[in-house]
């Protein structure tokens, strides 16, 4: 079966996590927590007090190695999947990654993880957020808004699964990318 690599986009707080998640547990692929790899990056800046100048930015960013595996997050070599989660990291997170370097740098650990986890055999693809990660599939969430309510989102998620089930999704390309 060939190794398949899905994307999902859309705004933030629609529930692409949630979805995301959960279709890699349906189709024995690795989740790709993308929010979660930023973090890794802010804290390990927060750690090191790096400046916020391009080079030390491309430095910290090739510098940091993340792992992810059986729902724990490596940074190095520190277990992080708690330490990440506070909300001054997240700040950090939403902060550093507004820098062009970091965000180049980030698609390139995120393409790496993958082709790892291709090269590994151990799953049958892989399911990310963010479309710039070469998917064979991209999934458009941008029908969701913030603030929906949670049944509505869930409702969606159902739907997505059940059609993802039988194969027969509606995929929107834009700009030809995948």
């Amino acid at each position: 079966m060939k190794f398949l690599i899905i994307a999902i986009d859309g705004p933030s707080g629609v529930g692409k996590s949630t979805l995301s998640s959960l279709l890699a547990d349906k189709l024995g692929g690795l989740y790709v927590d993308t929010g979660a790899m930023f973090r890794c990056l802010a804290w390990r800046w927060q750690q090191l007090d790096c400046p916020e100048d391009d080079d030390a930015l491309r430095n910290l960013g090739l510098q940091t190695r993340i792992k992810m595996a059986s729902n724990q997050i490596w940074c190095n070599s520190t277990e992080v999947t708690e330490l990440i989660r506070s909300e001054q990291v997240s700040a950090l997170s939403s902060q550093i990654s507004k820098f062009p370097v970091i965000r180049d740098i980030m698609k390139q650990k995120q393409r790496e993880l993958v082709e790892d986890v291709r090269n590994s055999g151990s799953f049958s693809g892989a399911v990310l957020e963010g479309r710039d990660i070469f998917p064979n599939l991209i999934l458009f969430y941008r029908h969701l808004r913030k603030g929906m309510p949670r049944t509505v989102t869930e409702v969606l998620h159902r739907w997505c699964l059940q059609t993802m089930q039988s194969w027969s999704i509606q995929v929107k390309w834009e700009n030809n990318r995948f």
